[in-house]
């Protein structure tokens, strides 16, 4: 059953796209002109609500909620009596309540804002008649689902899927160019196989890669003994590092190791477990290192990882894992597709799960990232962003939310996207695929949605696509 639009003609699509994005309370979106409640017709007929009366319940019921709940959290906080564990515990119970009522409100409104800047972004597809406004309007009502997934968003267990465990990569293809490419509609909800070395044919003109070039460190050491395990984090100065290390009751406050003679002694625990090392003797600790594969390759690094696990591209060292989905890259396919480069040096929160089953809990730690003048000015002057790589995206994201648009700029991020997220610069995602339960999972879910991201992972699964760093990649269109 299609939806169709109560719209004459495109100009009026224009207008109230225009209008509704202006607009920012769901109140002004509903009064007025019959134009500015379309978006709201297209979700009562796509089933998310019966009528309008119901529609304004709901928004009735989450701003009495937030309103009701904040007070009494006020309330708890400010109240200075005997009972203080008590009051913390209640505070804690209705924080999960407080943040669901705040989703609710947020998403309704943001679910019609949102379409209205689907329709925007699709006017030349319309008036091309490559593509029916009635079938744009349906995608988007019953495949994004924004009520539906933002009920499910912050669950940690929405995130999980099961993969066989031989479909993991341990071993990068021959040839770069050669990795299969997973191609997701997300107007469609199509699934397309290709091959990486088509990813040209699948680009518009104006469009531009934007890729990260930082550069892997040899960050891997083993004590001479062979029984710890380092992985330097960062040179903090003169005989100093900061590092992990495995397992952690060898390396207590205190307790020493050697590494080519040289020896490191616990000097501080940091609260995330990272030792703070000081060396006898002021060394280059990443001579002799080799490259920090990932714990689900189940093997030692070798001289092919040393160019493998490097992007051909990679510039700026600083970090301790690759930007994955720049591996597919070769000098001449890249050559043959505009582009720019950014930098976030990935840290150690690539390798850490989720642990908190409620991901508004969850912190991300800080990355460095650095963006040049030529970059932010590709950048601005684009038709559409392709990221390749979540590192990419969340420096851009980050960027464009610190100073309104996107400026060289050097800085740390800790910027954790998961659904519902509106992004503002990001218009095309290659990436490949994640880990259950990571917040790469997460942030592409926010890109192309919860159900249709597993989907298409059941999907790869079926077809025995290659996963995680050396295995294919998806472009998200």
């Amino acid at each position: 059953r299609r939806v169709r639009p109560a719209l004459k003609d495109i100009r009026d699509v224009n207008i109230f796209a225009g209008e509704a994005h202006r607009l920012k309370d769901p109140g002004q979106q509903l009064s007025g002109a019959p134009d500015k409640r379309f978006a709201l017709r297209i979700f009562i007929q796509a089933g998310c609500f019966a009528n309008e009366h119901q529609f304004r319940v709901r928004i009735a019921h989450a701003k009495n909620g937030l309103r009701s709940r904040g007070g009494e959290m006020r309330a708890l906080r400010t109240n200075s009596n005997t009972f203080a564990n008590r009051r913390e515990q209640l505070c804690f119970v209705r924080r999960d309540e407080l943040q669901s009522y705040q989703r609710n409100f947020r998403c309704t409104w943001r679910a019609i804002t949102c379409l209205a800047n689907s329709l925007q972004s699709r006017d030349n597809k319309i008036e091309s008649r490559l593509v029916h406004v009635g079938a744009i309007i349906q995608n988007f009502a019953h495949g994004c689902k924004f009520f539906d997934d933002a009920a499910m968003s912050v669950a940690l267990s929405d995130y999980d899927y099961d993969l066989p465990r031989e479909l993991i990569a341990q071993r990068p293809l021959e040839r770069r160019g050669d990795s299969r490419m997973m191609v997701l509609d997300r107007d469609a909800q199509t699934i397309e196989h290709r091959r990486f070395r088509e990813l040209k044919r699948l680009l518009h003109p104006g469009d531009l890669l934007v890729l990260n070039d930082t550069r892997v460190l040899p960050a891997r050491r083993f004590s001479d003994d062979g029984t710890v395990e380092f992985l330097l984090l960062e040179r903090l100065g003169p005989r100093q590092w900061k590092c992990l290390v495995k397992p952690g009751r060898k390396m207590l406050l205190g307790a020493s190791a050697k590494i080519d003679d040289v020896i490191l002694q616990v000097e501080q625990i940091t609260a995330d477990g990272e030792r703070i090392v000081v060396l006898d003797e002021d060394v280059d600790l990443y001579a002799g290192g080799s490259m920090p594969l990932p714990p689900y390759i189940g093997r030692a690094s070798d001289e092919e990882d040393k160019t493998r696990y490097q992007t051909v591209f990679a510039q700026t060292p600083g970090a301790v894992a690759a930007p994955t989905a720049g591996l597919h890259f070769t000098p001449e396919i890249l050559s043959e597709i505009p582009h720019t480069f950014i930098t976030l040096h990935v840290g150690t929160g690539t390798f850490l799960p989720v642990r908190s089953r409620n991901l508004a809990e969850h912190r991300m730690h800080a990355e460095r990232f650095s963006i040049s003048a030529e970059a932010a000015a590709k950048v601005n002057d684009a038709s559409r962003i392709v990221a390749v790589g979540t590192t990419t995206v969340r420096t851009l994201e980050s960027a464009k939310r610190a100073s309104g648009k996107i400026l060289a700029q050097e800085g740390l991020t800790d910027i954790f996207i998961y659904p519902p997220f509106r992004f503002q610069v990001v218009d095309l995602l290659l990436t490949n695929f994640h880990l259950p339960r990571s917040t790469l999972l997460m942030l592409v879910s926010a890109f192309v949605g919860g159900k249709f991201l597993l989907r298409a992972y059941r999907e790869a699964i079926r077809k025995r696509y290659r996963f995680y760093s050396y295995g294919d990649c998806m472009l998200i269109l």
